[in-house]
């Protein structure tokens, strides 16, 4: 997992040639004013992460993918995510969120905030150069250690000194691309390097223009042999407006610009009531991600005693939590999900219920390994588990 983290801030030393001065004082103001007005701002992020096995004078072996798909916004107190569509922003990291593998945060704020405005890095102006027939600019810049925000957490949570650069456009003072590495990881953070790139560009959204990430991609290099890649896709970016429906919880005072929305009450069940449940919507596992809803109903009502709680054919809400996919001699996919809501007669519950071979914790959901040699496998409507409503 890799954080950034922005804490108090001191003064901004510059070391530039020549002629750099003025165009990074002018692309600084362009970022701290990109920076401001992120809190107003929202995007979808699609990650997909790939682990590969280094061999030496060989290509590295793709081992095992999965993809995440999350929403993140940023506020005063740090960037806030959830699950896609969730309409809930939380306290949380997306290490909380998803719970396994390399995740960062960061990318969307924090990385623009700690180098142009809080830490004191050092910047060097490195000249023009022509890309795909744009001319640009670029600068080199670095923090050490002592003077650095920049926290790695490997086996174990560590700050880092950073280096990096960034490519800007002469003419309108915009970011184009960042790189930031790592510099001098201790041996106890069990990794020899990360490195995150970030491609930057205009977005028209409401008659302006907002500067914002449409791609980055982390790599980290471990010392166990292992290469983790992340490349993340930014969509759907969108401004909180008043008929927003996005409430943030957890977090006090997190801005929005209209009322938070109420989440949906729980409906109290009796521990121990069985239930089945089948898909009504295919999964394409080329195109899904952890993050996304399904689309359910219920098979058999949920029945306390005589009383009927839910009717067979009651829409049910989950959630997938994991897809990945494992390669090899018997290439396969791994599916999770949970259940979230019912809706009872237009009225939208949250209910607690664990998969029946699950461990007896409430939010415990269906774990499964389908088989697919090809790579395309499309998990078909109809499929059906056995749940048990929880505490």
């Amino acid at each position: 997992m890799v954080r950034t983290l922005v804490l108090c801030g001191c003064a901004l030393t510059l070391q530039a040639q020549q002629g750099g001065e003025e165009l990074l004082a002018h692309v600084r103001a362009k970022v701290a004013g990109t920076v401001g007005r992120l809190s107003n701002y929202m995007c979808t992020q699609t990650v997909d992460r790939m682990v590969y096995l280094l061999a030496a004078k060989k290509p590295g072996r793709l081992l095992s993918s999965d993809r995440l798909r999350l929403d993140v916004g940023a506020a005063k107190s740090g960037e806030l995510y959830s699950w896609a569509g969730d309409n809930r922003f939380h306290d949380r990291t997306p290490a909380e969120i998803v719970g396994r593998g390399v995740t960062s945060n960061g990318s969307f704020e924090a990385l623009l905030s700690m180098i142009f405005t809080t830490d004191p890095v050092e910047f060097s102006y490195r000249g023009e150069l022509t890309e795909a027939g744009r001319p640009l600019a670029e600068f080199a810049f670095a923090a050490p250690l002592e003077k650095s925000h920049y926290t790695f957490a490997g086996h174990f949570r560590v700050v880092a000194a950073y280096e990096g650069a960034f490519l800007v456009d002469p003419k309108t003072f915009d970011l184009v691309r960042l790189t930031i590495r790592t510099k001098g990881l201790p041996p106890e953070a069990g990794n020899c390097e990360a490195a995150t790139t970030l491609d930057y560009h205009n977005v028209r959204l409401n008659d302006s223009d907002l500067l914002l990430p449409s791609m980055a991609r982390l790599v980290i290099v471990d010392m166990d042999g292992t290469k983790k890649v992340n490349q993340t896709v930014f969509s759907l970016c969108r401004e909180f407006l008043g008929e927003s429906v996005v409430s943030f919880g957890d977090r006090a005072g997190a801005p929005s610009s209209n009322a938070p929305a109420p989440a949906p009450a729980e409906l109290a069940l009796t521990k121990g009531l069985s239930f089945e449940i089948a898909l009504t919507q295919d999964i394409d596992t080329s195109q899904a991600a952890a993050g996304d809803a399904l689309r359910c109903e219920l098979v058999t009502p949920i029945q306390d005693g005589r009383k009927l709680v839910a009717p067979a054919g009651t829409p049910v809400t989950a959630r997938i939590v994991e897809l990945s996919r494992i390669y090899g001699r018997s290439p396969s996919v791994l599916l999770a999900f949970r259940l979230e809501t019912l809706d009872l007669d237009g009225t939208v519950r949250t209910f607690a219920a664990r998969a029946k071979r699950a461990p007896p914790a409430a939010g415990a959901g269906v774990r499964m390994v389908l088989p697919d040699p090809k790579g395309n496998l499309r998990i078909k409507s109809g499929l059906k588990s056995k749940w048990i409503t929880g505490e």
